[in-house]
């Protein structure tokens, strides 16, 4: 589907959300103590979100590369081999006199 799906409700919530936040920081500009707090809330999230983003990041590249390093083993297959694999319980012989 080339045209995402959305509801006008979903952007109406968008911008609600969207008109609250500029309010908040038009109120942190003009020094009010809890719309600073609020702010820096905020940022301190989205700054720690992006730091979580950039350390994932920086690790999946070089887990990346240290695994195209890795010379990766044959498929092995458990059913290739001629031998048996061993049994956990050993087999019993019926008993016939009972």
């Amino acid at each position: 589907m080339l045209i995402p799906r959305f509801s006008l409700r979903w952007l109406m919530l968008a911008l609600a959300g969207a008109s609250l936040l500029a309010f908040t920081a038009r109120q942190a500009v003009f020094g009010q103590s809890w719309a600073l707090a609020v702010m820096a809330s905020i940022v301190t999230l989205a700054f720690t979100f992006l730091v979580y983003i950039g350390v994932f990041s920086a690790a999946w590249m070089v887990a990346t590369f240290v695994g195209l390093a890795k010379r990766s083993p044959a498929p092995e297959s458990p059913f290739a081999t001629s031998k048996a694999p061993p049994q956990v319980i050993a087999p019993t012989s019926p008993d016939l006199d009972e």
